[in-house]
């Protein structure tokens, strides 16, 4: 999976580089927004609010905006384990959102499968904060469908995984 690296500049508004053992990931969703647009406006020098993702990941790409092991301020929860312990992952869509979703399970599972975590490690951005998001996911059963589509993605990569294993032995 192509992941493009743009790292926003190091500040203490957007990228404080305060090192972080994630635990969870936390998904949220934008509409209206690509990720390189979202990538636009966070890095705006102009713009003062704490507020940044490690991934954003829209229908066509995957840009990571700060490493994996940094604090990025995307939970709402200030110092809390939000910001503090999760990968925040922002989904974008703006136009086919079925593909975004289906990329961003991808990237999920992939992400689930690299730290060894099962889905109970994937959170709504609501579990932080009160506020309604993934809005893309929390509609009727959406966000159960989802989970199961990672869930499979997750299942896909442990077996080929298996499988390189079981040609390596030979």
């Amino acid at each position: 999976m192509d992941i493009l690296k743009y790292h926003l500049p190091q500040s203490s508004y957007k990228r404080p580089t305060i090192r972080i053992a994630p635990r969870y990931i936390t998904i949220h969703s934008e509409a209206g927004c690509t990720a390189r647009a979202k990538l636009k406006e966070l890095a705006a020098e102009a713009d003062l609010h704490q507020k940044s993702y490690h991934l954003l990941v829209d229908e066509c790409e995957i840009i990571e905006c700060i490493p994996l092991n940094e604090l990025a301020y995307h939970a709402g929860d200030g110092r809390g384990s939000g910001n503090y312990s999760s990968i925040g992952l922002l989904i974008c869509t703006s136009g086919n959102d079925i593909l975004a979703l289906a990329k961003a399970a991808r990237l999920t599972a992939c992400l689930l499968y690299q730290y060894g975590w099962s889905t109970e490690a994937v959170v709504q951005h609501n579990r932080w904060s009160s506020v309604d998001c993934p809005k893309a996911l929390r509609q009727g059963c959406k966000w159960h469908k989802w989970l199961r589509d990672v869930e499979a993605e997750k299942r896909r990569l442990e077996k080929a995984d298996e499988i390189r294993r079981l040609i390596h032995a030979l």
